[in-house]
């Protein structure tokens, strides 16, 4: 650091005797009564140095080395002043304001205090071996106009280098923007800081922990160190390695033929499918169809052939799917001596018109003699009795028909003469025969 370069070559001789430290302390006195005089313009550090700085609220640290280089250099070697720079402007952003970052400002002030605190103390033990010859010159002389800079560093050259330099400040909690500790006895040459959890940087004056706006707003975390990404704990509805992806499901997923209220896609969609469909996304049609499922022989109102459609099946055909016929044929059922019109033989049998001549259930069994004779009587007698009734009924409708125009014949001639019209319209109908 810094501190060191300038003191790697100051030397000191011993002072011995008390009157000699004596006289250094009225020395000593005198040079801090001339600091107090400078404080009143003291600047940002309170060196007298950085007094544009101060003054300007929009200085960045730019503006303040280059106030630092023009007042190095007027009376010092430029070598010199670019060493001092490199030390305390190490690591800093020159765009930075110095106003909003108070930490960084105050370890530059604490960087140059230590050395021109170092070198001060170097030109006193210097001039202590000249003091003490010379006390009464030493006296008038320490209250000249003394330049901070002049304390500072040498003219034209390096430091000497002391014989009993005093020990270099220690680091402190301030060095590591309070957000951590250090064990390091030296602050001249950088701090090492061991950061408390949730800040970094060479100060910790960096907050690396998550929040939610890392993780989209959609999760929370616990995380403190988010430069190796953070660990979200994301919402219900979202995912993705900072909870910026929508993984709900939707009516999409169920292919708009279901619902849904599952809140993960990424573990596939679980669907309440509408009637007639079916699967896991609810994208099979599962609706029975009489062409398919009823063989076309029947109609179906079953929405759901996972389990067997239910069919109504047309005369004729029966079976769970409609597919066999059950109309009866006079060939297999009335045994080719019959006809039918039974279209269900699964219910009770065929019902057969047997042929003159056969009998049975089927037509199966030919008629005796006797029967045929039998039967041929009894389709005579059916014939006749029919014919019979036939007349009977004829007869009847006759005579309905004329009881019914004598009725309207009186009823006619009964009405009153200004109730009912007169002259040939008056006539009753004719009813025909």
């Amino acid at each position: 650091m810094l501190f060191r370069f300038v003191l790697s070559t100051v030397c000191v001789p011993a002072i011995a005797e008390a009157e000699d430290a004596l006289s250094l302390l009225q020395h000593q006195a005198k040079i801090q009564k001339h600091q107090a005089k400078v404080a009143k313009d003291d600047g940002l550090c309170g060196l007298g140095i950085f007094t544009r700085t101060k003054d300007n609220a929009v200085a960045t640290f730019k503006d303040m080395l280059d106030e630092f280089t023009e007042k190095c250099n007027t009376k010092y070697e430029g070598a010199l002043c670019e060493d001092i720079e490199s030390e305390l402007f190490d690591g800093i952003k020159p765009g930075d304001l110095v106003q909003a970052n108070p930490d960084i400002t105050t370890q530059v002030c604490e960087e140059l205090g230590a050395l021109m605190s170092a070198h001060q103390e170097h030109q006193d033990l210097e001039k202590s071996d000249a003091l003490l010859q010379q006390r009464t010159e030493a006296q008038a002389s320490a209250d000249d106009d003394l330049d901070i800079l002049d304390t500072a560093l040498t003219a034209k050259g390096t430091p000497r280098r002391r014989r009993n330099p005093p020990p270099p400040p220690p680091c402190h909690a301030g060095h590591c923007s309070h957000h951590g500790h250090t064990n390091d006895n030296n602050a001249n040459d950088g701090c090492v800081c061991h950061c408390n959890s949730g800040w970094g940087g060479n100060a910790c004056q960096h907050d690396i922990r998550c929040y939610g706006h890392d993780c989209s707003n959609h999760g929370s975390t616990g995380d403190m160190n988010r430069q190796d990404g953070c660990s979200c704990s994301c919402h219900s509805g979202w995912g993705g390695s900072n909870c910026a992806t929508d993984i709900t499901c939707n009516a999409g997923d169920c292919s708009h033929h279901g619902s849904t209220s599952d809140a993960n896609r990424l573990d596939g969609c679980t669907c309440s499918c509408q009637p007639g469909w079916g699967g896991a996304n609810c994208g099979t049609d599962i609706s029975c169809k009489a062409a398919t499922d009823c063989s076309a022989h029947g109609a179906t109102e079953d929405l759901n052939n996972a389990d067997g459609c239910v069919c109504s099946c047309d005369a004729g055909w029966g079976g769970s799917a409609c597919e066999t016929d059950v109309s009866c044929k006079a060939v297999d059922d009335c045994s080719g001596h019959g006809t039918t019109d039974d279209l269900d033989r699964n219910d009770d049998g065929c019902t057969c018109e047997c042929a003159f001549g056969w009998k049975g259930d089927a037509c199966e069994a030919e008629m005796t003699r006797e029967e045929k004779n039998a039967a041929r009587l009894t389709i005579v007698t059916a014939k006749k009795q029919a014919k019979a009734a036939a007349r009977a009924a004829k007869k009847k409708t006759r005579a309905d028909r004329r009881a019914a125009r004598i009725a309207a014949k009186k009823a006619a001639a009964e009405a009153p003469a200004e109730e009912g019209p007169t002259g040939p319209e008056a006539a009753a109908p004719v009813l025909g025969r």
